[in-house]
């Protein structure tokens, strides 16, 4: 893998494009905004921005298949994001 170095001048011209792509994953529902265990059907419930909700099985994520109950109840969408990266 080639590394690219970026200076500060490079990274500020991306951050208008950047942000309106933000804006648009947002607006075209492609964000999880929130993440929660739901305990009674053994589900990760993840909230995208357009109101939909997509719930999977703990075990469908080896990442979080074996949290313990405690752990699954403080999932948040950037704690998901990390472990699964």
């Amino acid at each position: 893998m080639t590394r690219v170095r970026s200076t500060m001048a490079d990274i500020l011209k991306q951050i208008p494009a950047a942000r309106a792509r933000a804006e648009r994953d947002y607006r075209e529902g492609k964000l999880a905004i929130a993440a929660r265990y739901d305990h009674a059907s053994g589900r990760i419930i993840l909230e995208l921005s357009n109101g939909y909700l997509f719930g999977f099985p703990t075990n469908a994520v080896a990442a979080v298949a074996n949290y313990t109950p405690d752990q699954l109840a403080r999932l948040s969408v950037y704690g998901l994001v990390a472990t699964y990266q």
